[in-house]
């Protein structure tokens, strides 16, 4: 990032979440996935940053990829994105990940006080988003159990399904 860039809002996942999909459905960007990326959400003033993802490496839990966190450092907004199928159980490793993702997040400098939106992304282009509310459901249920989320939202990027409601709460959190 330089001296001149700024996000409001930055994404954070594991690789192939849909961090790049669901940046491009906000932004209305089609460009190479040159990381990072910056851009201004569509119809907003906020700009959001696309990251590289996260990988967990060895037994020992070590984090490749918090470089990328640097970049978002400024940011108000994290937009942690986890790709979900139905059943209670994707709910189950959803919650692993966005914990997970949390505990490295919150190791940066800076991190602790942000907003956190959960961003549960569907990749399944032929079911609708109410396919999907059951997982939601027990995903909010689970994480309201502390751990500081500001919302989640059910989303399917390639499709561009729920965008409207997540710029909704991007513009009410950040």
């Amino acid at each position: 990032m330089t001296g001149n860039d700024r996000c409001d809002a930055g994404f954070v996942g594991f690789p192939n979440a849909g961090k790049s999909a669901l940046f491009n459905a906000l932004t209305g960007r089609t460009d190479s996935l040159k990381m990072p990326r910056f851009a201004t959400m569509a119809g907003t003033d906020l700009v959001l940053a696309d990251i590289g993802g996260l990988h967990w490496r060895g037994k020992g839990k070590t984090v490749w990829g918090e470089e990328w966190l640097e970049i978002i450092a400024d940011a108000k907004t994290l937009i942690f994105v986890i790709p979900i199928a139905r059943g209670n159980q994707d709910a189950h490793q959803g919650i692993a990940q966005y914990k997970h993702l949390a505990t490295v997040c919150l190791r940066q400098p800076g991190f602790e006080g942000k907003k956190r939106i959960v961003a549960l992304n569907i990749f399944r282009k032929k079911e609708s988003l109410a396919d999907y509310k059951d997982v939601e459901r027990h995903f909010k249920a689970l994480i309201s159990r502390n751990l500081s989320v500001a919302a989640v939202i059910t989303v399917c990027a390639n499709n561009c399904e729920g965008i409207e409601k997540l710029i909704e709460l991007l513009v009410k959190h950040t």
